[in-house]
């Protein structure tokens, strides 16, 4: 697998950073502040995200977004607290 950068991703390590980099990237500070819809997102923790993927079964009909909850489910293992800012921005804007 060839990184961003140009550089081979030969370890499995290297490869999971490398798919990181190139379709999650870390999310610029935010400065939002809710308005009409509340503040439920703030309730979205790790311990919540867990517990709910744990009960999607892997080959779950997929969304718009055609993402199977397996795939979700391996992103999660690869970075949680990115999958809980995720889940957070898509309670935060609907």
């Amino acid at each position: 697998m060839v990184a961003e950068d140009g550089s081979i991703a030969e370890s499995q390590e290297e490869r999971e950073q490398a798919i990181m980099r190139a379709h999650f990237p870390k999310a610029p500070p935010s400065s939002f502040e809710p308005g009409e819809g509340g503040r439920a997102f703030e309730r979205v923790d790790a311990n919540l995200v867990d517990s709910l993927l744990a009960k999607a079964a892997n080959t779950s009909a997929p969304g718009d977004d055609r993402i199977l909850a397996g795939i979700v489910k391996v992103f999660w293992q690869w970075d949680k607290q990115r999958i809980v800012q995720l889940a957070r921005a898509c309670i935060r804007l609907g």
